[in-house]
């Protein structure tokens, strides 16, 4: 399985508006330990608006992701946009992630970023955890996701 890099795709039904972006990394397995970080600053956001920010597979692109580990930014639009773990598994339409998470808003402001796979923590499940300005969501696997 190949994974790469940054992903983006549409969270409605509709046209294709997704944009790719993915630098190949080589081959991994659920078994790396796997860490990104970086910086973000959001300069609009729109309420039918979302950006998956992780590792996938670059033949399994689009919505519901498959094949994906990573951050999931989006609404609801009435609180920002949330910056929260989400896994996917290479099953259509089974994936997992947290309801709520760290609030990035459309104003300017730098944020740092973290992203962490860990593939046997949780009694032996795997974890991803985000954070946004050193404030962390987890994200235990569900049984058989890894």
């Amino acid at each position: 399985m190949k994974w790469e890099g940054v992903h983006g795709a549409p969270t409605k039904p509709g046209p294709d508006l997704s944009g790719y972006y993915g630098d190949d990394i080589g081959t991994l397995t659920m078994e790396d330990h796997l860490f990104a970080s970086g910086k973000l600053t959001m300069t609009e956001g729109s309420p039918d608006s979302g950006i998956l920010l992780g590792w996938y597979n670059s033949e399994k692109r689009g919505w519901p992701p498959e094949n994906f580990l990573g951050a999931v930014i989006e609404g609801p639009s009435a609180v920002g946009h949330y910056f929260r773990p989400l896994s996917a598994t290479s099953q259509p339409g089974v994936f997992q992630d947290s309801s709520d998470g760290p609030v990035v808003r459309p104003d300017q402001v730098e944020h740092s970023w973290t992203m962490e796979y860990f593939p046997t923590a949780g009694a032996g499940r795997s974890v991803i955890s985000v954070t946004l300005d050193e404030l962390r969501k987890t994200l235990l696997l569900p049984v058989g996701h890894k």
